[in-house]
């Protein structure tokens, strides 16, 4: 292996290819962008550690989620660009951005002109039509026709989506915007019609009352637990969410594509401390019954004998070894690029002790020992 001193010599010798030269600028630029990610990440980390979501049996208090959750959802947030305080909520046990994020994500696109959104819920749709029947009952026919045909167009609308019986809350976003074919500078300054150039994305959807579905061993589970905790807020977020992704979607598409994937790895996440949390208290003596388990290794034995095991004390079981995640493998393959480029070994105990000396395993990991060969690149010490 070479050591810190060759490798720099051999990052300004002149037999290193213009490709080798360029693979050292790009280590350098994604080491330096490495660091920054990860600092904004367990900024937001630290933050999320003092924030709560929900009330009563759903509560969900940052502290007490465990770090690696907590710095999942942070991923999220920093990837996003959502504010952990203004964009985020947890409800049944997912994360997601709510609409306000998704109305600023649109605002920012250059084509973007306005969006409005239309309660179609038959509960929305019944007071318009009993507040038409009172006006006409009190004299207001102006008001009572105005009603009732705002009622009706809104019933118009939720016929041509369908949602389902069940769903409580409905919800239709439209957004306008400028085709890719306009002519922005010339609309801006007057000179040509705006009106000819602007298209309609229309999209729906609903929340709340979701049947609960079955697992093939027959098990019942909620089928939408963030929809039927608060249906309003998330039929209007979803809506909109389509409705942005459609409408712009060269930039957001990418956007929701990666916090779909991470949605579902933190909702996963939620599920394990679940299972976990329910074997725990399977585990446990029923009330009444000896609270302590029969461990021949001097603790209490005045539990109950039923499914009771010795404590391991010396021979533990070999560590399975982690699968790296498709994140970790490329910085992963980065790290090893960037090793055979700077002629150092990967698995170099120097190195090693920028992540404690532990074999790397995590995103994290791979994106650390990057920085480190970043910076010997630039010039540091191994």
């Amino acid at each position: 292996m070479a050591n810190s001193s060759t490798a720099l010599a051999r990052t300004d010798n002149e037999d290193v290819t213009e490709e080798g030269r360029q693979q050292l600028q790009l280590i350098r630029q994604q080491g330096a962008l490495a660091v920054e990610k990860a600092k904004l990440t367990r900024g937001i980390a630290k933050q999320l550690e003092n924030m709560s979501w929900g009330s009563g049996y759903s509560l969900v208090k940052g502290e007490e989620l465990p770090s690696g959750t907590r710095y999942a959802i942070a991923q999220l947030c920093a990837i996003t660009g959502a504010n952990p305080a203004l964009h985020l909520y947890i409800l049944g046990d997912r994360p997601y951005l709510n609409a306000d994020y998704w109305a600023e994500k649109i605002a920012g696109q250059e084509r973007f002109i306005r969006y409005e959104q239309f309660n179609l819920s038959l509960s929305h749709i019944e007071e318009l039509r009993r507040l038409a029947d009172e006006a006409a009952a009190d004299g207001d026919q102006d008001d009572a026709i105005r009603l009732r045909r705002e009622a009706r167009d809104l019933a118009q609308r939720r016929s041509h989506f369908a949602p389902p019986e069940w769903a409580t809350h409905v919800y239709e976003t439209v957004i306008y915007r400028y085709s890719e074919a306009a002519p922005l500078a010339a609309i801006r300054r007057g000179e040509a019609n705006a009106s000819d150039w602007i298209e309609v994305v229309r999209e729906c959807n609903w929340a709340g009352n979701k049947p609960k579905g079955k697992t093939a061993q027959g098990k019942e589970y909620d089928a939408d637990p963030v929809g039927n905790a608060e249906p309003a807020k998330t039929a209007r977020s979803r809506s909109l969410r389509r409705a942005a992704v459609k409408a712009f979607a060269v930039t957001l598409a990418p956007v929701e594509a990666e916090l779909r994937k991470l949605e579902n790895a933190i909702e996963a996440d939620f599920e394990v401390l679940h299972d976990d949390q329910q074997q725990a208290r399977a585990a446990l003596p029923a009330a009444g019954e000896p609270q302590a388990a029969r461990t021949g290794s001097g603790e209490p034995a005045a539990a109950r004998a039923e499914g009771a095991e010795p404590l391991p004390t010396q021979e533990l079981q070999p560590r399975r070894k982690p699968q790296l995640s498709p994140e970790a493998r490329a910085e992963r393959d980065k790290y090893v690029e960037g090793c055979r480029v700077l002629d150092i070994d990967p698995a170099s105990p120097r190195l090693l002790e920028k992540i404690g000396g532990r074999t790397p395993e995590t995103v994290e990991d791979f994106q650390a020992l990057n920085a480190a060969l970043a910076a010997i690149a630039d010039g540091g010490d191994q």
